[in-house]
C-alpha cells in the first residue's frame, strides 16, 4: 500500500519479491506490504492490520498532490519492466507509449510460471 494515503494495489506472485514488485509499481512514494485474500482482513509482516494504519482508506476522501507512485499525478501510473510481471502470456495486450501491442512471447523468467499454472 501506498504509506501517505493508504492507496492499495494487488501484487502478483512472479519473478520479483512483493517489496520489489511494490516499490515498481510506486517508485515516488514510500510503501509497505500488506497480506490478505481481501484489504479488510489484510496484515503486514509485523502483525498490524492494514485497517489499523495511519492511512488507511485516506485515498477514498481526498487526493494528495505530494502522494503520487508516478512522482506527477496521484491517480498516475509507474512504467513497471515486463520481466517482473509474473502475470504476462502471449496474447495479452500491453498499453505502451505509442499504442497497443499484443505479446508474441514471454519474458524468460514467466515461462516457468506458466507451465507450472496448468
Amino acid at each position: 500500500m501506498r504509506s501517505c494515503d493508504g492507496k492499495y494495489f494487488p501484487l502478483m506472485r512472479g519473478a520479483a519479491s512483493p517489496t520489489q514488485m511494490c516499490q515498481a509499481f510506486c517508485p515516488a512514494s514510500p510503501t509497505r506490504i500488506f497480506f490478505g485474500a481481501n484489504i479488510d482482513n489484510a496484515y503486514a509482516s509485523t502483525g498490524e492490520r492494514y485497517t489499523d494504519s495511519a492511512n488507511a482508506f485516506a485515498y477514498r476522501k481526498a487526493l494528495r498532490a505530494d502522494c503520487t507512485c508516478n512522482g506527477r499525478s496521484p491517480v498516475g501510473l509507474a512504467p513497471v519492466d515486463l520481466a517482473m510481471d509474473g502475470s504476462l502470456r502471449s496474447g495479452d495486450v500491453i498499453a505502451t507509449g505509442d499504442r497497443p501491442v499484443v505479446q508474441s512471447s514471454l519474458p524468460a523468467r514467466n515461462e516457468q510460471n506458466r507451465i507450472s499454472r496448468r
